[in-house]
């Protein structure tokens, strides 16, 4: 972890290049393995899980990669199901890092943090003879680590939003643009059924080029909303369940249940029953996930304005007239005055924090911003707990940032009185 987590400092590279060699001194594991490879702003990760949730239900062996991680770093290569062991981390590092140090001595740059992750993630796959692996974009797509892939069997672009724009452009044509990267001659293409315009424009226009059969998910039907999940129909499946609250949580579970038809479309057998099970077995952390229970604590990552957006619109669905507590950290690089905009007056109070990253806006930024009538800044994340318990809510409510979340559970943990959820 010390070798992975200290090639931070190389930053991001976008290219395919260094992975392009890096997996070829590691013995080309991507090669062994059939990818759904899933691109996009918002959902990747649910969309990433559900899909491999449902494979495994059909019994198949099956990988998921995605990122961040949230509460531990394993979470990120994960097969049918269950994270990675430690052991397993460490023999597939070893490789990568012998590989990665050969790549310096014969003259090329060090793979940057992902790169490796990458590499590993492969190996682990390829080790446990995984008959598939949905496989979640980094950044962008084209030219994303993970776009060392050749043939996948599917690709999947999730709802186009405003994020990482240094990287990928400054309007949505320029963001799908990148994200098309993943796009590969005649293979079947998913995308969400809410494209903005200026993306979908370009997502068709790279599809009818690359003569790449299109399909576009449905949009879900009949949503209810549960703190444990929401339930939902789309097409012929009425009565679905994912254990994932928020409207937009079935959306994202509309396009995953489209994959699973081009899926089928192509060959693999995936029962109606497969669909079913799958999508109620699903677990993806750190999204409207419940840590607590007295007070109830609510976590979640939403850490870009779409996010933000489906978050309070979760929050006002499922917690009407209830008495909140919000705990709030976000990075300086997204759009944090527009999310303290967004919540407004929402709650009772308004705790901000500084998310453990060096890229993180500070709690007094985040508190000077707010117009919200009751701000706080808390110097650390264990006193914004100690904070938001005292003040005896219906509710805390914690969010603004995947990195953050380790660090939320841990506070509330520790300032526990009643049942913490593991």
């Amino acid at each position: 972890m010390s070798f992975i987590h200290g090639s931070k400092k190389l930053g991001s590279k976008l290219g395919l290049a260094n992975i392009k060699e890096l997996c070829m001194r590691v013995g080309e594991p991507q090669k062994k393995l059939r990818f759904i490879h899933v691109a996009g702003t918002n959902g990747k990760g649910t969309v990433t899980t559900a899909v491999a949730a449902v494979l495994k239900s059909a019994g198949y062996k099956t990988g998921a990669y995605t990122s961040p991680y949230v509460y531990q770093f394993n979470e990120r290569i994960a097969i049918d199901g269950k994270p990675i062991t430690d052991a397993e981390i460490a023999r597939h590092t070893n490789s990568v890092y012998e590989a990665c140090a050969a790549m310096v001595k014969d003259g090329f740059s060090h793979p940057t943090e992902f790169e490796i992750v990458t590499a590993v993630g492969f190996l682990c796959f390829a080790a446990a003879a995984c008959e598939y692996v949905v496989l979640e974009v980094g950044l962008g797509g084209r030219l994303d680590a993970t776009n060392v892939i050749e043939n996948p069997i599917c690709t999947v672009i999730t709802q186009i939003g405003y994020d990482h724009m240094e990287y990928l452009g400054n309007s949505l044509a320029d963001i799908a643009a990148e994200k098309c990267g993943i796009v590969k001659s005649g293979i079947p293409t998913v995308i969400s059924a809410e494209e903005p315009m200026e993306a979908l424009r370009v997502i068709k226009d790279c599809c009818e080029k690359k003569h790449v059969p299109l399909s576009i998910a449905k949009m879900p039907q009949k949503v209810q909303n549960k703190r444990e999940g929401c339930y939902f129909s789309v097409g012929a499946y009425d009565n679905l369940f994912l254990p994932l609250a928020g409207t937009h949580m079935a959306k994202n579970a509309c396009l995953a249940v489209q994959v699973i038809e081009v899926l089928r479309e192509r060959g693999i057998t995936i029962s109606d029953r497969d669909l079913y099970e799958g999508l109620q077995s699903v677990v993806h952390r750190g999204r409207f996930e419940t840590i607590h229970t007295a007070p109830l604590c609510i976590v979640d990552g939403a850490h870009n304005m779409d996010g933000i957006t489906a978050f309070l619109d979760t929050v006002a669905e499922i917690l009407p007239n209830k008495n909140l507590v919000l705990v709030f950290g976000m990075l300086a690089d997204k759009e944090y005055k527009k999310a303290l905009e967004a919540i407004g007056s929402t709650g009772k109070m308004l705790i901000t924090i500084t998310v453990p990253s060096p890229r993180a806006a500070t709690a007094a930024l985040l508190c000077k911003e707010s117009n919200h009538p009751n701000t706080v800044a808390a110097e650390s994340i264990e006193k914004a707990i100690e904070m938001a318990f005292s003040e005896k809510p219906d509710a805390v409510l914690a969010f603004g940032s995947l990195y953050m979340l380790a660090d939320i559970y841990a506070a509330v943990k520790k300032c526990s009185e009643g049942k913490i959820c593991e």
